[in-house]
């Protein structure tokens, strides 16, 4: 019979727990433990001594196990070095640093997605009404040339909670972004009118022309109501990361309805939208469109139904 190794407390107490044992009582220092099948024994516990070994094998009798399964137990009971705790929170933080970023990211792009599908249907939807209540058109929905007027026009059927006349990124209605290069856009967003909606949105429109005769941006053939795009809305509002194409999107404003900037149909200067050039975050540094790259990002979301840039 091998002899019986020096043990304290918590090591026979783990090994009774693992044997299926479980602690009924404590009286003083010790501790009554019993099986399911009526097995019991008792073990004092006392801080910083450990077990007689007579005590130790007078436990083992009760519990009806041998020295050798004691011993094997123990050494499978054997816990991690500190070493390869070190190392294994070592590894899992590398494992972190790769994955959580990734995560974040898609997380960022399904929300960005389900918000440019709320505000499509949003801005549809009170287009729609607008010219429900302008015999079917957008042409002379105002009868002049405007620049708030128009925003406020969508302000009675959107729920805004703040109205910027100009200096709309001075004042908090939108934040000025960045194209999806990453670059700035060299648009002046700050000498737009803009809003705040109830859902936290921001939203800025373009000067208003009210024969809806501009050729810059077009839908399948109808002329815009803009020189600009019509209307550029942030789905995050005014918080990061304020670029076209991931939270910021445009629309365009025309004598038939509103449409998001890329959709098959829309045109820049009687020219389809190209994504390779309106929505590439793999654009090369120096292309000539890399300010506008993000612009048609809006239409290829909606039409592929998902962020896969």
């Amino acid at each position: 019979m091998p002899p019986i190794p020096v043990i304290n407390y918590k090591i026979i107490r783990n090994i009774l727990l693992k044997l299926g044992f479980f602690e009924v009582r404590q009286k003083g220092s010790h501790v009554f433990f019993r099986h399911s099948d009526g097995k019991t024994t008792t073990v004092p516990n006392h801080k910083g001594r450990d077990l007689a070994v007579p005590l130790v094998r007078a436990i083992l009798r009760e519990i009806e196990i041998s020295v050798e399964e004691f011993i094997q137990m123990m050494k499978t009971k054997k816990g991690f070095t500190l070493t390869e705790i070190l190392v294994a929170l070592a590894v899992l933080a590398i494992i972190a640093a790769v994955t959580v970023p990734s995560l974040i990211s898609i997380t960022n792009k399904h929300n960005f997605t389900n918000g440019l599908k709320r505000a499509n249907l949003t801005l549809k939807t009170a287009t729609g009404e607008l010219m429900a209540e302008n015999s079917g058109t957008m042409i002379k929905l105002i009868s002049f040339d405007c620049g708030p007027e128009l925003r406020d026009k969508y302000c009675t059927k959107l729920n805004c909670i703040k109205k910027c006349d100009g200096n709309s990124v001075d004042n908090g209605c939108f934040a000025n972004p960045k194209s999806l290069s990453g670059i700035d856009t060299g648009w002046n967003f700050n000498n737009k009118n803009g809003a705040v909606l109830n859902n936290g949105m921001t939203i800025t429109f373009d000067w208003y022309t009210s024969a809806c005769n501009t050729a810059t941006y077009q839908v399948s053939g109808q002329t815009g109501c803009s020189n600009g795009a019509g209307l550029y809305i942030d789905v995050n509002g005014l918080k990061p990361p304020n670029v076209l194409g991931r939270d910021v999107f445009s629309f365009i404003v025309h004598a038939n309805g509103i449409a998001a900037a890329g959709l098959p149909g829309t045109q820049y200067q009687t020219a389809n939208w190209i994504w390779s050039t309106t929505c590439n975050p793999a654009m090369a540094s120096g292309n000539w469109a890399e300010y506008l790259n993000g612009l048609g990002c809006g239409g290829k979301v909606l039409t592929e139904g998902t962020m896969n840039y």
